[in-house]
């Protein structure tokens, strides 16, 4: 099994070697990160288990160059800053669903940073999110230079709204209570077996460029604006290796 090299992180997500671990740094980490790392939900329609392990999710997603889900890419993102020097810890999220109803505890795991300037919520694995770290400032507004996101309170959590078609949409609602990597496994296996699922709808793939985002699922692919029918988990395969370089058959 592969050791974390946080020297061969950077080089994988093509970003500068630290100098301060500060909020300017942060923020290349984070849109480094989104740009060069798929959110992916593959192993699950493999068979292959989903592992809390860092040497492991550094072997899967750096040394291999796949993706993963929130669990893999924030616990492996969360793992590079705590080597660079940051201080932070995991949280868990409840996703929004329908008006007034969220998803279970531990249903997504993102990561708050202190700095000088405050707290920040970082989050890498969320697929369409924002590029930058968000201040966790009731009120505050975070531009990434494509959507925007607010902060504010629901009952005693922390919530996080998207500016989508002209109105504040909920993305999901969290608490600062740091969290074991163990305390997600639960809900791990839920997303990993259970039918009810929206990961277990089929495999799907989705990575930002700087032209636009390009989705993979097993129905089709969609990029600029375009959409291609998927025929069959064979035509998947081609479209996987063609868009993504990854072969379905050897991952």
């Amino acid at each position: 099994m592969s050791k974390f090299h946080a020297k061969e992180y950077l080089a994988l997500i093509n970003a500068p070697q630290i100098k301060t671990a500060d909020l300017a740094y942060l923020r290349i980490l984070q849109e480094h990160h989104i740009y060069h790392i798929p959110f992916e939900n593959l192993d699950l329609h493999r068979g292959i288990p989903i592992q809390f392990d860092v040497d492991h999710l550094f072997e899967k997603i750096v040394l291999r160059q796949r993706g993963g889900f929130c669990y893999e890419l924030n616990g492996l993102f969360y793992a590079l800053l705590q080597e660079l020097g940051y201080d932070c810890w995991r949280i868990s999220a409840r996703v929004y669903d329908v008006p007034r109803k969220y998803s279970p505890r531990y249903d997504h795991m993102a990561v708050v940073v202190r700095l000088t300037q405050g707290l920040f919520l970082v989050d890498v694995g969320f697929g369409e999110f924002s590029l930058h770290p968000i201040r966790l400032a009731e009120g505050t507004t975070t531009n990434d230079g494509r959507s925007k996101y607010l902060v504010d309170r629901y009952y005693q959590y922390y919530r996080i709204n998207s500016w989508k078609e002209g109105n504040w949409i909920p993305e999901y609602i969290f608490r600062l209570t740091p969290q074991p990597w163990h305390a997600f496994h639960e809900r791990s296996l839920y997303h990993q077996t259970n039918p009810s699922s929206h990961f277990q709808k089929g495999p799907m793939i989705t990575k930002l460029k700087k032209e636009g985002r390009i989705t993979l699922t097993k129905r089709k692919l969609k990029f600029l604006g375009k959409e291609e029918p998927v025929a069959h988990m064979e035509h998947f395969a081609q479209l996987l290796y063609r868009h993504f370089n990854l072969h379905w058959k050897a991952l």
